[in-house]
């Protein structure tokens, strides 16, 4: 059986980690923050809570995060675990991919 490549409009999940071709997802997640915290100048070491983010925006991040890269983020990890892109990222790389 042979894979189909995704449709154009749907994402490519992420690799499984230690997979040659994963990327880094940081740039990925930025896009993410700043497109929910509405703030474009946000930079991967900045803070979530004191850029504004909150419960409601931690689920939207969340869910885009398993939409865009195929992976499964817990809600608590945005909320304690990742202050800031670059920690968020360091989860995602081992993240389990999105079923």
């Amino acid at each position: 059986m042979t894979r189909q490549p995704p449709a154009a409009n749907e994402p490519t999940p992420a690799e499984p980690p230690g997979s040659p071709g994963r990327a880094d997802p940081t740039a990925v997640l930025l896009d993410i923050w700043r497109e929910v915290l509405e703030d474009g100048a946000l930079g991967p070491r900045d803070d979530f809570f004191a850029a504004g983010g909150d419960s409601i925006h931690a689920a939207l991040i969340v869910s885009r995060i398993r939409r865009r890269l195929g992976v499964r983020v817990p809600l608590r990890s945005v909320l304690s675990d990742a202050a800031t892109v670059e920690d968020l990222a360091r989860l995602v790389m081992r993240a389990p991919r999105a079923g």
